[in-house]
């Protein structure tokens, strides 16, 4: 089996990295988007097709549905998994039964958990006892690493070397 990490992507972190953070829209961030696509059709990151379905963005909907490789169909162990994270008392909050608009989270577990794969969301662990789990959490109920954007937008950089990182640990930055 590969070493290699790989990567699964929760909807509102991708949306807010295509928006906010790296827009795809600045020429500038450019290789970074065409590095996901070439990770994507690598294997490398992955997107579960209920994110595809959360994603309230025309253009970062065409280009994911253009990335081959990119966007996974879910298989019957992650309808499995996502069946028993729903049905885990702990963790079946982490979907809203009452919105109607569809709800990547639990796929976005699933994929990581049977793929062998990391979340990235910026999600914060909840704060309050008692409240709704967020990605986070339920990641660490289920022993699926779970990452920022920012740190795998870093480690996408040193992977691809385009980090200045070993001359930073040099003292040459």
């Amino acid at each position: 089996m590969s070493t290699e990490r790989r990567f699964c992507l929760d909807a509102s972190t991708l949306m807010r990295m295509w928006i906010e953070t790296y827009p795809k829209y600045v020429a500038w961030f450019d290789p970074l988007w065409q590095a996901l696509r070439e990770a994507g059709a690598a294997g490398v990151v992955m997107v579960c097709r209920e994110v595809v379905s959360e994603v309230r963005n025309e253009p970062l909907d065409r280009w994911l549905k253009s990335s081959p490789g990119l966007v996974l169909e879910p298989t019957a162990a992650e309808l499995e998994t996502v069946a028993a994270i729903l049905g885990d008392q702990r963790s079946r909050a982490l979907v809203d039964i009452h919105r109607e608009r569809p709800q990547a989270d639990p796929y976005v577990i699933a994929q990581a958990e049977r793929r062998g794969g990391i979340v990235v969301t910026d999600e914060a662990i909840r704060r309050q006892p008692g409240g709704a789990p967020h990605i986070p959490d339920v990641c660490k109920m289920r022993g699926v690493e779970c990452v920022s954007s920012t740190r795998f937008v870093v480690e996408m950089a040193q992977r691809c070397g385009c980090s200045r990182w070993d001359a930073y640990r040099a003292g040459n930055c």
